[in-house]
């Protein structure tokens, strides 16, 4: 029988950096193993994002940017990139542009 996943979702602002590396430099494991975590993070449709890259170097999880229908897996950490939305569903991460209101 496969394990149970567990998705957190994590939002944060344009200024959540120190927010973002504090949760994930300090999560128990059970935690770590049992989540996937999937990043939001509210930043210009321009704006070049290293969070991939910094939360990398604090976390003892893999961090990675979230691709259109990647599998989602247990102990992993998915960023948002730039200027896309992003939704789960059938276990997998489903990225799109955003509508305009």
């Amino acid at each position: 029988m496969q394990d149970q996943i567990y998705i957190v979702g994590v939002g944060a602002s344009a200024g959540g950096l120190e927010a973002l590396t504090e949760l994930f430099s300090n999560l128990p494991l059970p935690i770590r193993k049992h989540c996937a975590f999937i990043v939001a993070q509210h930043l210009s449709p321009h704006y070049k994002s290293m969070l991939v890259q910094i939360l990398s170097k604090e976390s003892n999880l893999p961090v990675i940017e979230a691709k259109n229908h990647m599998a989602i897996e247990l102990g992993q950490i998915y960023i948002t990139p730039p200027d896309y939305d992003v939704k789960v569903g059938g276990g997998l991460l489903v990225l799109t542009k955003p509508s305009n209101h």
